[in-house]
């Protein structure tokens, strides 16, 4: 199970934002990254410069689909109102801070935050752990291998 969606399903009922309760998502976001990881995702408590944070960070990988522990975000500035941010969880379930209690909850579907964010960007992006990147390696080399394959047999039908 993934280290980021494990800390964030223990951290379910607590005030994750001590800075800004009602638009404490990316705060509550971050904290909950830094317990699992040991790092920030970046960004403060603005949902707009962490979205700024994911694209610049080589260890953030954006993906169009979502599995448990990725960050959801729609950040603010590019619809009407505030966007949010949360952290992806079992069966298209979202948890995030909530604005009306400051509580860290698994509180929106992938259907509601789609119809509530219909206006904003809705972008997904997976923390590149040591598994991943070893990941990407060999996909990379099975890759390379298939290039120089075909080069063999280009060149072989070449040669005829």
């Amino acid at each position: 199970m993934n280290k980021i969606y494990q800390k964030a399903l223990e951290c379910l009922g607590l005030d994750m934002s001590t800075k800004e309760d009602e638009y404490g998502c990316a705060e509550a976001v971050n904290k909950v990254f830094k317990l699992a990881t040991g790092r920030e995702v970046g960004g403060d408590i603005s949902t707009y410069r962490m979205y700024l944070s994911l694209r610049k960070d080589d260890d953030f990988i954006q993906s169009s689909y979502n599995l448990p522990g990725d960050i959801i975000i729609s950040p603010t500035g590019f619809g009407k109102g505030n966007g949010h941010v949360g952290i992806i969880s079992l069966n298209n379930n979202i948890m995030s801070n909530n604005s009306f209690n400051s509580l860290w909850e698994e509180n929106y579907t992938i259907d509601k935050w789609r119809n509530k964010f219909k206006d904003f960007p809705i972008l997904f992006y997976r923390y590149r752990t040591d598994e991943v990147k070893i990941i990407e390696q060999k996909k990379i080399n099975i890759l390379e291998a298939i290039v120089v394959a075909y080069q063999k047999i280009i060149s072989l039908l070449l040669k005829k």
